[in-house]
């Protein structure tokens, strides 16, 4: 279900991403209970994965009481789970406690390419961390290149970043990191390069 709201998302149809993803959350409130382990178990994906999806397609479509409503309902009726994280992303949009993540947001705030991409380049990503989060740092450096009005930078990260990330991130990945704006500005490059 989550592949095919990626696709939802990748063509800007956020409310079908919305009902697709649906029926993921009436099995997390059957089972009452929102343990990562309980759910792997269950061949279902953690809450904190599929939240990402259901804030990220509330917050593009202009209806972030969706991802409000369904926290609030997951914290009265969901054992073993804790929402302050996911709460303070989804009204912050960049609270941080990834290497990485921390790093995008100190770039977000440098006062120049040479401190942003210092911020950025002193994340070791190593062989026990997610391979992707190099392509996180990759579109890091495009986003700001961009805000510094380089294009030819911006040009060249993504020319790195589209081989290995040929559908963006995944809705979650980016809500939490805080790219939904600027992969916004990518999905054009996307759709022209595929059929719907």
């Amino acid at each position: 279900m989550l592949a095919i709201a990626r696709y939802y998302y990748l063509w800007n149809r956020f409310e079908l991403g919305q009902i697709v993803i649906q029926p993921i959350f009436a099995r997390y409130y059957d089972l009452k209970i929102a343990d990562d382990m309980f759910l792997y178990m269950r061949g279902l994906p953690m809450f904190d994965e599929s939240f990402g999806y259901r804030a990220t397609f509330a917050r593009l479509a202009g209806k972030l009481d969706q991802a409000r409503w369904e926290l609030a309902r997951a914290k009265s009726e969901l054992s073993d789970l804790d929402v302050d994280r996911l709460e303070l992303d989804l009204e912050a949009t960049a609270a941080g406690q990834l290497r990485m993540k921390r790093a995008v947001l100190r770039a977000r705030v440098a006062r120049t390419i040479e401190a942003a991409v210092a911020e950025l380049d002193a994340v070791q990503v190593t062989s026990n961390d997610h391979a992707w989060l190099a392509d996180i740092r990759t579109l890091a450096r495009a986003e700001l290149f961009r805000r510094f009005q380089t294009p030819d930078m911006e040009e060249a990260a993504l020319s790195e970043f589209w081989p290995r990330q040929a559908l963006l991130f995944e809705p979650n990945h980016a809500f939490h990191f805080g790219f939904l704006d600027y992969q916004e500005t990518l999905k054009p490059h996307y759709q022209s390069h595929h059929d719907i």
